[in-house]
């Protein structure tokens, strides 16, 4: 089998196994916790919503099952952490759409989004001393995206992390995302923390264990 056809059923199978997640995704919209809750939480005991998922050895996806239609403005943010981990609490994301996305960084997400549809395109800036590389491209699903990826090279937790602010790219449907998580960024088996923002505003957050590449 040739690697286009290989390709194309492999995202026919991933669109497929989302439309059979609708029902569930519905359940969830309706028991979804309100952002006050999530955030002093995290999420509702014993609701798992990220998971990893490989449709092929050695190439991991990240999954989220939830409703993030319902919440405007939504975005994810990712971050790999190695060895032994830190406290939840020592482990702080960007908050990347209500302390970066504004001005020039608008600017440069959005232009990058726009190339991705006919040719892989990467952008690297600074802001708030931080080095950003964002990275547009079409993705597993075969949509344009675009992602932010940066370092971490200081504190308890160093590492590698990645924002996600245009989430219709990276969906499968309304309650259901799959992302791509770059091989020179996340490499390495560890555990990464999740964070769900609505409108900037935390709703939830987890840890999910990550195979590597």
């Amino acid at each position: 089998m040739n690697t286009r056809l290989f390709s194309s059923l492999a995202v026919t199978w991933l669109i497929c196994a989302g439309t059979c997640l609708a029902d569930e995704q519905t359940s969830l919209l309706v028991n979804s916790p309100s952002g006050e809750e999530a955030s002093k939480t995290g999420q509702p005991k014993g609701t798992s919503y990220a998971s990893v998922f490989a449709l092929r050895p050695g190439e991991p996806t990240l999954v989220v099952e939830y409703p993030w239609k319902a919440h405007a403005i939504p975005s994810v943010e990712v971050r790999l952490l190695t060895g032994e981990l830190p406290e939840p609490a020592e482990i702080r994301p960007l908050v990347f759409m209500k302390n970066f996305m504004k001005g020039d960084v608008n600017i440069r997400v959005y232009r990058c989004y726009d190339h991705s549809a006919s040719s892989p395109t990467r952008v690297a800036f600074t802001e708030k001393d931080i080095d950003f590389e964002a990275v547009g491209q079409r993705n597993s699903l075969g949509k344009p995206s675009v992602c932010l990826l940066h370092r971490i090279t200081e504190g308890p937790a160093p590492g590698a992390g990645a924002v996600f602010c245009l989430l219709d790219s990276w969906a499968v449907n309304k309650g259901l995302l799959y992302f791509d998580l770059p091989k020179e960024y996340f490499p390495k088996p560890g555990t990464l923390r999740v964070w769900f923002f609505g409108r900037g505003d935390l709703v939830w957050s987890e840890m999910v264990a990550w195979p590597g590449y």
